[in-house]
């Protein structure tokens, strides 16, 4: 986990970031050329694990279609994106490009900057005349 930039999120033991794409569920999200941007996490050996703070219940993997395990946090495939040079590095945060849209996980799971719920607020009621303005 990093803190800083954006918020606190995911990144791996050399402290790059990793990222979900919106909707892929199974990894077949980010397939052929969306490959050369955006670089699946796979487990080095055996089943990955989590430190600092993150919840092990929530680390997983997924089968790729072609046969490859790739890391997943909460259900989303983990990836790498080619623009992140150095450790901290989250140019791939909220890219929107032709496969969908990216995001940074919370430690929670969840993609970082996505709405955790919506606000109810009453609409005027545009029939409705509008009040005169006070006269003074």
């Amino acid at each position: 986990m990093s803190v800083g930039g954006p918020g606190d999120f995911l990144a791996d033991n050399d402290r790059r970031a990793v990222y979900m794409l919106e909707g892929d569920e199974d990894g077949t999200g980010c397939a052929a050329s969306c490959l050369t941007q955006w670089a699946p996490l796979f487990p080095p050996t055996g089943e990955p694990t989590v430190s600092g703070g993150l919840s092990p219940v929530l680390i997983g993997t997924v089968e790729r279609p072609d046969g490859s395990r790739q890391i997943t946090y909460n259900g989303h495939p983990l990836y790498h994106f080619i623009g992140d040079s150095r450790p901290g590095d989250t140019l791939g945060h909220q890219r929107h490009d032709e496969w969908g849209q990216w995001y940074l996980l919370t430690p929670q799971g969840s993609a970082l900057g996505e709405p955790v719920g919506k606000l109810e607020a009453p609409v005027p009621d545009k029939a409705a005349p509008d009040d005169p303005a006070p006269e003074e």
